[in-house]
C-alpha cells in the first residue's frame, strides 16, 4: 500500500468518497467538494499541522482514506499520547477483506509514544462499529451532532498498556 498525505481536497479523494455511497447515505450527508473542504478544517485552538490526511492507494487506485489528529483527544483536551481518527473510510467493495485493519494495525505502529485512538462512530453504523469492536475499540460515552446519536470509542495501545505512567504523588 501506499500512503499520500495530502493538504488539501484533491480530485482523486472527492471520486473516492462519491464511490462511498453507503457511508455518506448513513451520514445523511451529500459529497460536495464544499463538505469535503470542510473536513480539512482543524478544530478551534489546534493546530493544522497536526491534522493529517492520507489517500491510501494499491495497484495505482484509491482504496481507502484516513483522516487523524495527534495529540487530540475527546473532550477537545490536549493530549500529546492521543491519536483522534477523524474520518476512515475503505473503498466498498473491498470491505471485509482485512484492508482496514491492515491500515488501523500500521496507524498503531506509526505511533509506539501513544497511549490511545480514539474516535466518534454514528450510534446506527452498525457495520462500523462491527469494524472498530473487532479492532478491540470500546465504547467510552455518547454524544451528540446534529441530532445523531455518536458512539464515542477508545482503543488503548499495547505499548500504553505495558508500560504505564508512573503515579505522582
Amino acid at each position: 500500500m501506499e500512503y499520500r498525505k495530502i493538504a488539501q481536497p484533491d480530485e482523486a479523494l472527492c471520486a473516492f468518497c462519491r464511490r462511498q455511497k453507503t457511508y455518506y447515505a448513513l451520514a445523511r450527508q451529500q459529497v460536495t467538494p464544499e463538505y469535503i473542504a470542510m473536513d480539512f478544517q482543524a478544530p478551534p485552538g489546534f493546530s493544522k499541522d497536526r491534522h493529517s490526511h492520507y489517500e491510501i492507494f494499491q495497484d495505482g487506485a484509491m482504496i481507502a482514506y484516513l483522516d487523524y489528529y495527534d495529540g487530540y483527544r475527546y473532550s477537545m483536551r490536549h493530549d500529546e499520547r492521543s491519536l483522534w481518527i477523524g474520518l476512515f473510510l475503505v473503498e466498498e467493495r473491498l470491505q471485509r477483506r482485512h484492508i482496514g485493519r491492515s491500515i488501523i494495525q500500521q496507524l498503531c505502529a506509526a505511533h509506539p509514544h501513544h497511549e490511545r485512538i480514539q474516535l466518534a462512530c454514528y450510534a446506527d453504523n452498525d457495520r462500523g462499529l462491527a469494524f472498530w469492536k473487532a479492532m478491540d475499540f470500546h465504547a467510552i460515552d455518547r454524544s451528540f451532532q446534529e441530532g445523531r446519536e455518536l458512539i464515542v470509542m477508545e482503543h488503548m495501545l499495547s505499548s500504553a498498556r505495558s508500560n504505564p505512567l508512573p503515579e505522582t504523588t
